[in-house]
C-alpha cells in the first residue's frame, strides 16, 4: 500500500500546543478542534489530553490501551514506525517513552534515563551522535523500478483469449515485465508483474500484438510506464528551474514521500505545518479517500511544489499568487491538492516544466501529456504560455496545436520574470517551438517581439532540427539546444557571455548560433540573474562558459568566459553528472566515474564541505569534496542564492548534506549552520 497519508476534506491549517500527533519523524501539535475536524477522534471524545497520549513519543500500545481514544483514523502504525524513538529498543532496558521526553531525544536524556546507546544499531547511533535526535528511519531509493503503466488509448480489435504482450525499452539493469488485460476488444489495463531494477527514467512501453489471429488489432493501444528512478531528483534538473526555497522532498525505500526544511507557504505539503521542519515528515495528499496514489515524480520551485502520481494525475501545494498551483484560484495550499483531471482532458501527465526560483516569484507551469499534448497555466505577462494571450491562467489550458499538429516530446520553461517556453516537436524532425519574452532574441525568429503563440526556433538556414535537449538560463533568458550529433546552439541575452559565441552581444533580431560543433551530451546551467552554462561531453569532459564571478566554472579565475572551455583535469576520471546551483552565488558540482565529487564556486556556508567556510568565500578551481565514500548514486544542489547545499546519495540509501541550515535544510533536527562537515541525513 502507498505510504502516503490521506487527510479528510475537513482539515484546517491552525495549530496549537495541545495535542501531539506523530507523523513521520516529527511530532505535529494540533488543537483538539483541528484534530477532531480532521477525523482524528470521534466528536463525543471530548477528554483527549496530552496526558492521555502520554507524550510526543506516541506508541501503538498507548493508542490501543487508552480507553478515551476512539477510531483514530489518521495516526497509524505506518506513522508510528518512524516515530522519534523505536519502542522495542527502549523496552530492552525498561525505560519508558514518557521518561524520554519526546521528539527531541538527546544523548543527555538517554543517559539520564539509564538508556545505553549501545542498545541501538549502528545507524541509530550515528544519527543520535551527530544530530542529537533519534533516527528518522527509512533509506532513500537507490534502485529504480517500474511502478505502474497507464493505458491512455485502448485501441480496438484485441482478443482476451490471445492478448498482446508488453515490452519495456530503457536504461536498466533488469527489465520490467507486465501483462495486458483485454475487455471488449480494448486493452483496459496493464499489470506490472515485475518492476525490474536500475531504471534512471521512465521506459518506453510497447504493446505488441499477437503474431496471428485472434487478437490482431484494428487500432493499436498506447500506454505510458512510470518508473521511480534511483536517485534524489526526478524533476529533470537539466531542463527546468529545480531550486527550492530551503526545502527538500525525498522518497524512502518503503515508498514514503518525505519532506523537510522551509515551508512558510505550505510547499512541503505537511498540512498544518507552517514554518520549519528540521526532520523529515510524511507528505500528505489531500483526499477524502482512505488511500492515495503513490507519487512517482516531484518538483519544487521557490514557494510551490508539484507531484505526478502513478495514475498520471497532478497534485500541487504552496504559494499560489499567480495561479501556479492550477487549482483555479490564487489561494495558497498547505497540502497537496489534486488538479482536476478534466483540466487535462483526462490524459496522463508524464512531465512538468516551470519557471521560477524565489519564494513568491511569478511561476508559469507546463504539463506534458503522454500523447504529446501540452497544458499551461500560471503567470503569462509575456505570452510564455503559448495560448495566444497574455492573461494569467489559474487552471490548466490546452496549448493550441499540441498533441495534434505538433506531437511534443519535451518541454522546458524559465526563468521567472521574463519567461519563455521551448518544446521539441517529435513529429516534425525534432524541431523546437518557442513562445514568450523576446527582448534579446531568445526566440531566434529574426525579431525582438514577444510571442504569445508557438513559433519555430531558427538558425540562418531555417528551423533547427534533430534537437534532443533544451536548457534555459538567466533572468533575461537565453536558450541552448543540443542536437543528436552533439552540436550546441544558443540564442538570447548575452550580457554574461552565456551564449558562448565569443562576445557579449545578444542575438537581437537574429537567429541561433552554433557554439559547439560536436560531442555534447547535455547542457545545464544557472537559473538566476547571471547566466552561465556547463556542457557535459560524451568523452567525460566538460565545456564551461558565461558568468564566473565566484569561480564556479573552475578555471582558476572569476572573469567571464566567452567561449566553451574545458576546465576539468581528467587525472584518470571522467565526469558522469553535472549539477549547478540555482540563482546567484553559484556553486557547481561534478560527479566522476571513480566516485569523486568536485566543487567550484561560492563556499560561504561550506557548500563544498570545506573546514574554512565560515566566511563568504569562492573557490575558483575544481576541488575534491571531503566525503570519502566512493559508492555515490546521485548528487543534487538545493536551495537558492548563497543559501544552497549539496546532497549526496550513497548506495546504501543514506544521504549526506553540507551547506546552509538556517531553515532546517540539512535535516539534522536543528537550524544551526555547520561548516566543513558531511552530515548524516537519513
Amino acid at each position: 500500500m502507498p505510504r502516503i497519508s490521506a487527510l479528510p476534506a475537513a482539515i484546517t491549517a491552525s495549530t496549537s500546543d495541545e495535542l501531539p500527533i506523530v507523523q513521520g519523524a516529527v511530532t505535529k501539535r494540533l488543537s483538539f478542534a483541528t484534530a477532531q475536524s480532521a477525523g482524528l477522534f470521534q466528536p463525543g471524545d471530548n477528554t483527549i489530553t496530552t496526558v492521555k497520549l502520554a507524550d510526543d513519543a506516541v506508541t501503538s500500545d498507548k493508542l490501543r490501551d487508552d480507553p478515551s481514544i476512539n477510531a483514530n483514523r489518521a495516526v497509524t502504525t505506518n506513522h508510528l514506525r518512524d516515530a522519534c524513538v523505536i519502542t522495542d529498543k527502549i523496552a530492552d532496558v525498561n525505560v519508558t517513552t514518557a521518561k524520554l521526553a519526546d521528539g527531541s531525544v538527546t544523548l543527555d536524556k538517554l543517559a539520564a534515563n539509564s538508556l545505553d546507546i549501545s542498545k541501538f544499531n549502528t545507524a541509530d547511533r550515528i544519527y543520535l551522535e551527530s544530530a542529537g535526535t533519534a533516527r528518522p528511519g527509512g533509506r532513500v531509493i537507490t534502485d529504480g523500478f517500474v511502478r505502474s503503466v497507464v493505458v491512455y488509448n485502448g485501441g480496438s480489435g484485441y482478443d482476451s483469449s490471445n492478448p498482446p504482450t508488453v515490452t519495456f525499452t530503457g536504461s536498466c539493469t533488469q527489465t520490467a515485465t507486465a501483462t495486458c488485460v483485454v475487455t471488449a476488444g480494448q486493452v483496459t489495463s496493464i499489470v506490472v508483474t515485475s518492476g525490474g531494477s536500475g531504471y534512471t527514467s521512465d521506459p518506453t512501453v510497447t504493446i505488441v500484438p499477437p503474431a496471428s489471429p485472434p487478437g490482431i488489432p484494428t487500432a493499436t493501444a498506447k500506454a505510458y510506464a512510470y518508473a521511480i528512478p534511483n536517485g534524489l531528483a526526478t524533476s529533470d534538473p537539466m531542463a527546468s528551474a529545480t531550486g527550492t526555497q530551503h526545502g527538500s522532498i525525498v522518497m524512502t525505500s518503503d515508498l514514503a514521500l518525505k519532506s523537510f526544511g522551509y515551508s512558510a507557504y505550505g510547499q512541503l505539503g505537511l498540512a498544518a505545518w507552517n514554518g520549519v521542519a528540521s526532520l523529515p515528515q510524511e507528505v500528505f495528499l489531500y483526499t477524502a479517500s482512505t488511500t492515495a496514489p503513490l507519487p512517482v515524480k516531484w518538483y519544487c520551485s521557490g514557494g510551490s511544489s508539484w507531484i505526478i502520481d502513478e495514475t498520471g494525475s497532478v497534485w500541487s501545494a504552496g504559494y499560489n499568487g499567480y495561479g501556479q498551483l492550477g487549482l483555479n484560484s490564487t489561494a495558497n495550499s498547505f497540502v497537496f491538492q489534486k488538479i482536476p483531471s478534466g483540466y487535462f482532458s483526462n490524459k496522463p501527465i508524464i512531465k512538468l516544466a516551470f519557471s521560477g526560483g524565489g519564494s513568491t516569484e511569478a511561476q508559469s507551469v507546463f504539463a506534458l501529456a503522454a500523447d504529446g499534448t501540452v497544458f499551461a497555466w500560471g503567470y503569462n505577462a509575456y505570452g510564455q504560455l503559448g495560448i495566444g494571450s497574455v492573461s494569467q491562467q489559474n487552471a490548466p489550458y490546452l496549448v493550441p496545436n499540441t498533441g495534434t499538429t505538433y506531437i511534443i516530446s519535451d518541454v522546458v520553461a524559465g526563468p521567472s520574470g521574463a519567461g519563455i517556453v521551448a518544446m521539441i516537436a517529435s513529429n516534425v524532425s525534432n524541431q523546437v517551438l518557442v513562445a514568450g519574452y523576446n527582448g534579446h532574441g531568445a526566440l531566434a525568429d529574426g525579431s525582438i517581439s514577444d510571442r504569445s503563440t508557438l513559433n519555430w526556433w531558427r538558425t540562418t538556414s531555417g528551423p533547427l532540427q534533430n534537437v534532443v535537449q533544451l536548457q534555459i538560463t538567466g533572468n533575461y533568458p537565453s536558450l541552448a539546444a543540443v542536437t543528436s550529433s552533439g552540436e550546441v546552439w544558443t540564442a538570447g541575452y548575452n550580457g554574461d557571455g552565456e551564449l558562448g559565441k565569443g562576445n557579449q552581444v545578444p542575438t537581437g533580431a537574429g537567429y541561433a548560433t552554433r557554439v559547439i560543433t560536436s560531442g555534447a551530451k547535455y547542457v545545464t546551467g544557472t537559473v538566476g540573474l547571471y547566466g552561465s552554462r556547463i556542457a557535459l561531453m560524451t568523452d567525460g569532459t566538460i565545456r564551461v562558459w558565461g558568468y564566473n564571478g565566484y569561480g564556479q566554472l573552475g578555471n582558476g579565475g572569476t572573469s567571464v568566459i566567452l567561449t566553451p572551455t574545458n576546465t576539468f583535469t581528467n587525472a584518470g576520471r571522467l565526469v558522469t553528472k553535472v549539477v549547478c546551483s540555482q540563482m546567484n552565488y553559484a556553486t557547481n558540482t561534478l560527479l566522476c566515474n571513480n566516485g569523486e565529487i568536485l566543487c567550484a564556486g561560492y563556499d560561504g556556508y561550506s557548500q563544498q564541505g570545506r573546514q574554512d567556510g565560515q566566511t563568504p568565500a569562492s573557490r575558483p578551481t575544481w576541488d575534491k569534496f571531503r566525503l570519502t565514500r566512493t559508492d555515490i548514486v546521485d548528487i543534487r544542489r538545493q536551495g537558492y542564492g548563497q543559501y544552497s547545499r549539496l546532497e549526496v546519495l550513497t548506495s546504501d540509501g543514506k544521504i549526506y548534506s553540507v551547506g546552509y541550515n538556517g531553515n532546517g535544510d540539512l535535516c539534522r533536527g536543528d537550524t544551526t549552520n555547520r561548516f566543513g562537515i558531511s552530515n548524516y541525513l537519513l
